[in-house]
């Protein structure tokens, strides 16, 4: 993984290239990594597959997201996650 000094990274997120292509934005394995580095740290961090799960689904049912965009400008909050 190559990552620049202007680059935010964090220790469980994905890389994903930067590109102008829809083509290559729109791309399932693209916006995948992307969806997952928007996920909060301490969601990203759990181990145990039906925990994640759990978690992921209260998440996404307490926001109820209409597009990808609104997703992505969402801040967590990670007190509510921790609560679940």
């Amino acid at each position: 993984m190559y990552v620049t000094r202007n680059t935010k990274y964090n220790e469980n997120d994905l890389f994903v290239a930067p590109c102008r292509n829809t083509n290559f934005v729109q791309n399932p394995l693209n916006m995948l990594a992307r969806i997952w580095n928007q996920l909060p740290e301490n969601l990203k961090a759990i181990e145990n597959v039906k925990l994640f799960t759990k978690k992921l689904k209260l998440l996404l049912l307490d926001k109820m997201f209409y597009d990808m965009h609104e997703f992505f400008s969402c801040k967590f909050d990670v007190k509510v996650i921790n609560d679940q």
